[in-house]
This record gives structure tokens, sequence and C-alpha cells, in this order.
């Protein structure tokens, strides 16, 4: 898997992240493309784990029939732009006196698209 290209198996995703890390490069990974990432490795965990399944999609993500991760997934968001999002529609749901850091934590995110953005362009 390089840039771009969308992963088949766990040890693809495992791969790829290590070789951003080892390069001291950031992985171009789409919102999509973390959706289907995070499904492989769902899968890999469940097969793990005897099928008993993981829940990642907690109830204070979950609006109006879908969630955080399908609105990033329709909007192609990158992985800093979502996180951002995540916590903007979190914040007071999840713990209602940790809003103030659910903000922080979201412009925090927002600044590192900024970053990413601006180094993409040099």
């Amino acid at each position: 898997m390089s840039k771009g290209q969308e992963p088949k198996t766990a040890g693809e995703i495992i791969k790829y992240l290590m070789a951003c890390r080892i390069n001291g490069e950031n992985p171009f990974v789409t919102y999509t493309m973390m959706d289907k990432m995070i499904k492989i490795l769902m899968e890999a965990e469940r097969i793990a784990r005897g099928n008993k399944g993981v829940g990642i999609r907690p109830e204070y993500y979950k609006y109006r029939g879908g969630d955080v991760y399908d609105i990033a997934a329709h909007f192609e968001l990158d992985f800093p732009t979502g996180n951002a999002l995540k916590y903007l529609l979190r914040a007071g749901h999840k713990d209602p006196g940790k809003k103030k850091e659910d903000l922080v934590k979201a412009v925090t995110c927002i600044q590192r698209a900024i970053e990413l953005m601006e180094s993409e362009k040099q």
C-alpha cells in the first residue's frame, strides 16, 4: 500500500503506517480510507478475539440515524479535520464536565490540519 491506495489487509495497514513513522512522513489518509482501514482492523480484531466483536461507535457520536464517521466519510475529510468534527460534535455529550477540553482538542486538530495543508504547498 502506498499513498492514496486503499488497504486490503490489516498487514498492509500496519506496514504502511510503520513505514510512514520510520521515514518521518505523515500518512495520507482520507476519512473514507480511514473508515475502510478501521473496518479491516476491526475484522482482524474480531477474528483474533474469537468473533466477540469490538464496538467503536458509541451513542454520543450518533445523530439522526447516522454518526460523525458517516458525516466525515460523506465529505471525504482528512484525518485531522475529521477528528476536529468528532470533538466538536461530542463536546458536552460524552462528558458534560469536559466540554471545554473537547473544544480545545478540536482547535488543536484544526491547527494540525492547517499545518499539514501548508506543508503540502511547499
